[in-house]
């Protein structure tokens, strides 16, 4: 399998449609919506390239032509934003392991919710749920 290439792309607001210019290849398109631009950036790379979509991955810059400080702004947010998925992530498995030895040494569901901050409904649902991605083999 290829290990997908990254490439950055711009956009801009021009006559109500986002101008997506991706400037290492020398490429523009356009979007009607803001939600669309990953899209279409994604697929003009890959035709450009005669490379399979799945084989481009695109970053848009968040300045979108928005004045200075709106576009600090945004990726300020943005940036705070990966922080906060990374560190619920690592919530997520330390939880995951301090339950899992607290039941080894027969700590009861509800003093594991307890002792954890959680109720022990979710401690049995964290419990299920890492059983059932065991069995399917996938992992956090």
């Amino acid at each position: 399998m290829t290990k997908p290439t990254v490439f950055n792309y711009e956009i801009r607001q021009e006559d109500g449609l986002w101008v997506i210019h991706v400037p290492e290849l020398g490429l523009v398109t356009q979007a009607e919506h803001l939600r669309d631009t990953d899209r279409m950036a994604t697929s003009i790379i890959s035709l450009h390239l005669n490379v399979r979509p799945e084989n481009v991955v695109v970053k848009r810059s968040n300045t979108i032509g928005l004045p200075k400080g709106v576009a600090e702004a945004v990726d300020a947010a943005v940036e705070a934003r990966g922080r906060w998925n990374a560190a619920q992530n690592e919530a997520g498995v330390e939880t995951l392991k301090a339950i899992h030895r607290l039941r080894e040494n027969g700590v009861s569901l509800r003093d594991t919710g307890y002792l954890l901050g959680l109720s022990h409904q979710r401690v049995a649902q964290l419990l299920e749920g890492d059983k059932t991605r065991s069995k399917s083999g996938t992992s956090r």
